[in-house]
């Protein structure tokens, strides 16, 4: 019986730790900012953060958040938790 209570503390734990680091969208801007800096060099990654904020929309589920990008004809979807973000699909 013990051991059941610790698996329902556990999964009550974890979902308020993914609610506590549900990043938003400026967040995840800084992100994006900071991969095209990696990738293309300072001056891309600064430009990059007004063109990511008028194309993105942010769902926020509590737990967890999906941002969608559009710049021109290209969809870029990334899922955001714990404070870190991964893109998962292209779409055209």
């Amino acid at each position: 019986m013990k051991k059941k209570y610790y698996i329902i503390i556990g999964v009550l734990f974890v979902f308020l730790l993914m609610a506590a680091t549900n990043p938003n969208k400026s967040e995840y801007q800084s992100w994006v900012s900071d991969q095209v800096t990696k990738e293309n060099g300072l001056f891309l990654g600064w430009i990059t953060k007004p063109i990511i904020n008028a194309g993105t929309t942010h769902h926020d589920y509590i737990f967890f958040s999906v941002f969608e990008t559009k710049i021109q004809n290209e969809k870029v979807v990334s899922i955001g938790a714990f404070n870190h973000f991964k893109t998962f699909e292209n779409e055209k």
